[in-house]
């Protein structure tokens, strides 16, 4: 099944197509940017495994302050940094790993702009555009590696799908309702029952995260409370 033939079995699944034929272009172009939300969102909240990916700039000499993000210094903002390089520049083809710290150590220096080669790496997760920060500051033009976790890219709908196991009913339920409601229609009950009840299953079976990932700062736990999946927010 190709994401094209997945949009159009949501749709039929939630009345908005006919059966076995394709939706007005409106209501398709509508799934297709709902499916590329869900699969962001899904990864960022933890329900999906964000890829791991890199994202790959070149710093300039005197600059320790740089923006990730589209647009940005880096065109790729990550969810998590989990490892970072030097790499060409002077270097021929050595590679530096970098040290990760906390934005607020690196805040807290007491001469930030020190020139050098840099040894340590901070991100900060701000909107729209993540920011990166670099110690000491680069004194000249390295190109810098970062490694991490990123959220679901937007997908080629010629592809197959290509989910975790138990996942594509879930997606597929949950991309139902989510049209629905951007277009006013109504939900059958069996299809928010339904998807209720699969995104559920994902969550009961997620296993715990390792709270040893990062002794730094300890990671986030999943919430014991019940989640109203229909509303979308906890009860």
């Amino acid at each position: 099944m190709t994401w094209s033939e997945f949009v159009r079995q949501a749709l039929q699944n939630g009345n908005l197509a006919p059966l076995n034929q394709e939706a007005a272009p409106e209501i398709n172009a509508a799934a297709r940017t709902a499916l590329t939300l869900l699969l962001s969102g899904w990864s960022r909240d933890g329900l999906l495994s964000p890829s791991l990916d890199s994202t790959t700039a070149t710093l300039v000499g005197g600059t320790n302050l740089y923006t990730l993000g589209t647009g940005g210094n880096f065109p790729a903002r990550p969810i998590l940094l989990t490892q970072a390089m030097i790499f060409d520049g002077s270097l021929g083809s050595t590679r530096l790993p970098l040290e990760i710290k906390l934005w607020d150590a690196f805040e807290g220096l007491t001469f930030p702009t020190s020139p050098g080669l840099p040894r340590y790496v901070s991100l900060n997760l701000t909107y729209p555009l993540a920011q990166v920060g670099f110690y000491p500051t680069p004194s000249t033009n390295y190109k810098v590696r970062l490694i991490g976790q990123f959220p679901w890219a937007a997908i080629d709908f010629n592809d197959d799908v290509s989910l975790p196991p138990g996942y594509d009913e879930a997606m597929m339920d949950a991309l139902s309702v989510r049209v629905c409601e951007n277009l006013n229609r109504a939900v059958p009950d069996w299809l928010r029952n339904r998807k209720r009840d699969g995104m559920s299953g994902i969550v009961m079976n997620m296993p715990p995260i390792d709270q040893a990932q990062n002794n730094r700062q300890a990671m986030g736990f999943r919430s014991s409370r019940v989640r109203n999946w229909d509303a979308d927010w906890p009860t």
